[in-house]
């Protein structure tokens, strides 16, 4: 194995990142037959069943031997393994084995047909488009909104340009205004910081939370340092 360059890369090159699961393979759910085991040795004098399956269909208990015209599908949700038999006797939109949701699309035949494979490779192509409309409509919508948050923030920030009509016309002016000024701190700063706000001059908190800061009497008094830079060997 090399690639273009004809380099051959070490087997700790190629494990190094961690491989990405295939999404186009599905890893089968196969029900096990009770009855079946396995022969070491035939015996001249016993009845041996070269028919015995060691997988069964979970539902009518078809074995996967290919006695007969026993068509088998796979859902492509969940995985597992049931009959043709079994989804056309017992209908139902979740699987039989697993309760988890289906659709017809889902329902994939294994060792179909030729006109079997024309109609599921007709199938996967729709979903491939499908998905493929479906991913692009999702970028448009999160391109729409992100342009929408910037439109926002930036009607929001100084120096934003406004249009004024004076004596009949339009003029654009893109420096700001005096309404405009300090807009950035007082989207920054709250009302209270904005007017040399003091805890210990408020007359709304309580005193226990006073105590907490350096400005308090008590703390400005106390020989042990503040409760922040306090030492935790300091005794």
């Amino acid at each position: 194995m090399g690639c273009d360059g004809g380099t051959i890369p070490r087997r700790d090159e190629l494990v190094r990142t961690k491989q990405k699961p295939e999404q186009d393979i599905v890893e089968l759910k196969l029900t096990q037959n009770a009855g079946y085991s396995r022969r070491d040795a035939d015996k001249g004098d016993e009845y041996v069943d070269l028919r015995a399956s060691k997988f069964i269909c979970p539902v009518v208990g078809l074995e996967m031997n290919g006695k007969y015209r026993q068509v088998f599908c796979y859902l492509r949700k969940c995985g597992c393994v049931l009959s043709e038999r079994a989804l056309k006797e017992v209908k139902s939109e979740v699987c039989h084995k697993c309760a988890k949701p289906f659709e017809d699309d889902d329902i994939v035949i294994l060792n179909g047909s030729d006109d079997d494979l024309a109609v599921l490779s007709a199938r996967m192509e729709l979903r491939r488009a499908k998905a493929k409309s479906e991913k692009k409509s999702k970028k448009r919508a999160a391109d729409t909104a992100e342009d929408g948050v910037k439109k926002v923030k930036f009607e929001n920030g100084v120096g934003s340009k406004k249009s004024t009509a004076v004596n009949g016309g339009a003029s654009t002016s893109g420096a700001p205004k005096n309404s405009e000024v300090g807009t950035a701190t007082k989207m920054l700063l709250p009302e209270k910081a904005r007017q040399c706000y003091s805890i210990a001059k408020d007359p709304n908190t309580s005193e226990a939370f006073k105590e907490l800061f350096t400005s308090h009497p008590k703390a400005i008094n106390q020989p042990k340092p503040h409760w922040i830079t306090h030492n935790p060997l300091f005794y």
